[in-house]
């Protein structure tokens, strides 16, 4: 009867957590916020794909969620999100897999250690340990759900600060045997490790662009089955004229124009110029000042499109796409350029800010033409 009791009270527990915290929603696949979890494990998963292009050294610090909304989002959702939500995960998209590596072996190895100096300590360097070793597992465990690992170091140092009095009071009685505890943290983190970036690969497939090429500033993207040749068209955006998303909406176009089959590189806002390798280059906005000091490659055609600012150096261009309203009130010494240089004009609805119908309008003129 006793056991009944208890049981009931362990459920009515449950249930309380439960709503409380509002589990039901989050396990809903109607929610379209990022707290539910079908889309926490769709931005895990995301992540992954992540590591799995650039394993090594990672996308760069506080790039993680960008990169993840225009680039391996679903096209459908319009989720904004700041980090990976998983400090390790975060740590390995940003910092790349051996910065993961290292931080899984250190946590792991003082766990271990903890439990291995317990028995060489007195009962009072016990408590301290267990202390320790508690504060370690609760930063290890509350790091998997959330990016907390920066605010919640300092509790990761405490453990560690005792951690290395313990062992130092516990060496001069007896010796410690680390041998073990190190080779299966070792063991534990490689194998993290090598399932993440494994996971990553097996899922980048299934997506209907993807990237085959990212360095610094610049990322290559292509269709599965579409021949490895250098990009034919080179995109360099920027955020007045596209927004922080441009990267999505460059692969929804892309993914749209079913016939077109060549790679397609995007040099990213605030990147060097030097490296636009496509016949053809389309320059938005506020990037048009900076391509007014690189000459075009040979043969390679140069499109302006929006500029926010009036021509103030020579340049060899192809096209100029126009507003019709004059949002940036550049447009009429752009018009004079353009008569002095004998350079076509396409006018586009709108102040300035590409809408999806008029970004459409000047990439089916690159596809096209």
């Amino acid at each position: 009867m006793k056991s009944m009791k208890n049981t009931g009270l362990r459920i009515f527990v449950i249930l309380v957590a439960l709503i409380a915290t509002n589990a039901w929603g989050r396990f809903s696949l109607a929610v379209q916020g990022d707290k539910s979890v079908t889309n926490r494990l769709t931005l895990w998963a995301g992540g992954a794909k992540m590591v799995a292009d650039k394993p090594v050294l990672g996308w760069g610090n506080g790039s993680a969620g960008l990169n993840y909304d225009n680039w391996y989002q679903d096209l459908s959702s319009q989720t904004m999100h700041g980090s990976m939500v998983n400090s390790y995960l975060n740590i390995a998209v940003e910092w790349g897999l051996p910065a993961l590596g290292l931080i899984l072996f250190f946590l792991l190895a003082g766990i271990l250690l903890c439990h291995r100096l317990a028995g060489l300590v007195s009962p009072s360097g016990r408590g301290l340990l267990a202390g320790a070793g508690a504060m370690m597992v609760f930063f290890t465990m509350v790091n998997a759900c959330y990016s907390t690992i920066y605010n919640s170091l300092p509790l990761a140092l405490l453990a560690a600060g005792v951690l290395i009095i313990a062992g130092f009071y516990g060496g001069r009685k007896r010796h410690i045997a680390l041998p073990g505890p190190m080779l299966l943290s070792f063991s534990i983190s490689l194998f993290c490790v090598l399932s993440l970036y494994l996971f990553g690969l097996a899922s980048i497939g299934k997506d209907p662009v993807r990237i085959s090429h990212a360095a610094a500033g610049t990322i290559w993207l292509c269709k599965p089955g579409a021949p490895q040749k250098a990009p034919d068209l080179t995109i360099v955006p920027d955020y007045k004229i596209l927004g922080p998303c441009h990267g999505r909406r460059i692969r929804k176009l892309f993914c749209e124009n079913m016939d077109y089959l060549h790679a397609i590189q995007v040099v990213e806002p605030g990147a060097e110029l030097n490296n636009c390798d496509g016949g053809r280059v389309v320059v938005l906005g506020a990037r048009v000042g900076s391509w007014g000091t690189r000459p075009p490659k040979d043969n390679q055609g140069v499109i302006l499109v929006c500029p926010v600012a009036p021509p103030s150096a020579p340049m060899k261009i192809q096209l100029l796409f126009l507003p019709q309203a004059d949002r940036w009130h550049v447009a009429e010494a752009w018009r004079s350029w353009a008569r002095q240089n004998k350079c076509p004009v396409v006018f586009l609805e709108g102040d300035g800010i590409l809408d999806e119908a008029g970004f459409q309008k000047v990439i089916d003129y690159c596809i096209d033409s």
